[in-house]
């Protein structure tokens, strides 16, 4: 492995040259100072949303008939909405925190002191509006053949780019391909069509990663058995992908899909290999590398993993019939089996997902409704119990 980072490091070095005022905190809770100018670099941003002295979040009205944007004060722990309107109800398109549509394909994120509101499914589209969530504006909408994938999203301080699923409505086809945005302009450009199998999943030195499988599989779902042996064949390679959609010829690096799940932080990349049951941590940028040996990684059957902050990763285990998990937190070298369960960003029901990270401190949904804490990180990777959660008082209209 250590060989291989060397490697990608070598590459990726050859190719490199090719508003709201916080309120009264509570005594010796926080220490919250202001924020550096946020990164013009490349850099992903999909569920990012974090603000001055807090963060956005997106929370669903009693009924359930619509969402409102929360604005989460980390220094007095209350959660309101980006309305300044006396008397506002939140409840239509004349409030600036309203959200219309569908609950389950919004996101948030911040770029440059703006936010967006993306939504996926129908009716894609990204809007802009102001950190106090006034002059939004449109900044694209999809045609009704297209669909917005917000799984993963990159930008930099003039660009914006993602994923698109366009339905060729006569041949009943799905194709997938690689957009930018002009955050100035909104035009929209495509950058390069995209494999079936392959996906951004970070970004580094300027540039995309997409992983890709090498061979497609032309075994049918059908036939269980010959699908399951050319799964267990896949091998996936990593790529990386100029902001002008060329992709490198060779990739960084390959494993098996069977074999391996993959997740990435910053330039952190972790591979979790359920076979071996090791955990390696490269970094990209540096070409340091971590593995962590543990047989309580060799998977049952089913694994994953998830790097939701800055340094530490969630790895998850689950029987042949799903009816049990493991969850596994690493952390600085570390691993320590979660009291938690633990549902990530691709569920519909979100369990002790990091909603944004404030440096010291997480905003974290705890259960399975819309219960948010402060957590400081160091609890959270260290498994601590819930006296140390910082409860967040939700103060929006119906509460």
């Amino acid at each position: 492995m250590k060989k291989q980072a060397a490697a990608i490091l070598l590459a990726l070095t050859l190719l490199a040259g090719c508003a709201r005022s916080p309120a009264q905190s509570s005594p010796d809770l926080f220490d919250l100072t202001e924020p550096e100018e946020q990164s013009t670099a490349l850099r992903m941003v999909a569920g990012a949303a974090k603000g001055r002295q807090g963060a956005y979040i997106l929370h669903n009205s009693p009924d359930g008939n619509f969402r409102s944007i929360l604005f989460v004060d980390a220094a007095t722990h209350i959660a309101e909405p980006v309305c300044s309107r006396e008397g506002c109800a939140h409840n239509d398109e004349s409030c600036s925190a309203w959200l219309p549509g569908y609950p389950q394909s919004q996101f948030l994120f911040t770029l440059g002191g703006r936010l967006y509101i993306g939504q996926t499914r129908e009716e894609s589209c990204v809007w802009e509006a102001g950190e106090n969530g006034e002059e939004r504006r449109l900044l694209f909408q999809l045609s009704e053949n297209q669909t917005l994938l917000d799984a993963e999203m990159a930008a930099d301080d003039q660009y914006l780019y993602f994923q698109v699923v366009e339905e060729n409505m006569e041949l009943g086809e799905y194709r997938r391909f690689l957009y930018r945005c002009d955050l100035q302009t909104g035009s929209l450009k495509r950058l390069r069509t995209m494999k079936e199998n392959e996906d951004l999943i970070g970004t580094l030195n300027g540039q995309l990663l997409i992983t890709q499988f090498a061979d497609d599989i032309t075994a049918s779902p059908s036939d269980n058995e010959t699908w399951l042996e050319a799964w267990r064949r896949v091998v996936v390679e990593l790529y990386t992908v100029s902001t002008e959609g060329a992709r490198s010829a060779e990739p960084l690096c390959s494993w098996r899909e069977s074999e391996q799940r993959v997740a990435m932080s910053g330039s952190l990349f972790y591979q979790f290999n359920g076979v071996q049951g090791t955990l390696t941590v490269t970094d990209l940028a540096t070409g340091e590398e971590q593995t962590v040996q543990d047989e309580r990684l060799r998977a049952v059957y089913d694994f994953w993993i998830e790097a939701p902050a800055a340094g530490g990763a969630v790895l998850t285990m689950a029987s042949r019939d799903q009816s049990q998990h493991w969850w596994y937190l690493y952390h600085d070298g570390e691993l320590r089996e979660s009291r938690y369960e633990y549902r990530g960003l691709d569920r519909d029901v979100q369990q002790n997902l990091i909603l944004a990270d404030l440096g010291d401190w997480y905003l974290v949904n705890r259960s399975r409704g819309q219960d948010y804490v402060l957590v400081r990180s160091q609890d959270y990777w260290a498994d601590a119990g819930p006296e140390q959660d910082v409860p967040v008082t939700i103060v929006a209209a119906g509460e």
